[in-house]
């Protein structure tokens, strides 16, 4: 079935479609030439160390009326990352996770709340 569907200059639906589709590969292509003759960075990313694994923990005297004790939950955080990677000192357990880690490093961990928290 032919598409009657046409603009006032004659264009139909289906020619618009196409001609914008080539309109985008072309203006990708040449926004494309300024890094395709550029050498790939190299990367190497970590990917999950422990697939699979989780720790869970609950320390009650960590929160409390409405505040969080610093000393329980980094307790708690050095406790799991012991758990979880089975070492006996928390040094190691961060650096069997993150090799390379430094005393000036930044690591975030992101806390999930299971149940009411």
């Amino acid at each position: 079935m032919a598409d009657r569907r046409r603009t006032a200059d004659g264009t139909s639906r289906r020619d618009f479609i196409k001609l914008s589709s080539l309109a985008a590969m072309a203006a990708a292509g040449g926004a494309a030439s300024g890094w395709l003759g550029r050498p790939a960075r190299a990367s190497s990313p970590r990917g999950n160390a422990l697939p699979g694994r989780i720790v869970m923990l609950h320390d009650a005297a960590v929160h409390g009326q409405g505040t969080i004790d610093p000393a329980r939950a980094e307790a708690a955080v050095h406790q799991g990352v012991r758990l979880l990677t089975g070492a006996g000192d928390t040094g190691e357990a961060f650096a069997s996770l993150f090799p390379g880690l430094t005393a000036s490093s930044t690591i975030a961990i992101k806390v999930n709340c299971i149940g009411p928290c």
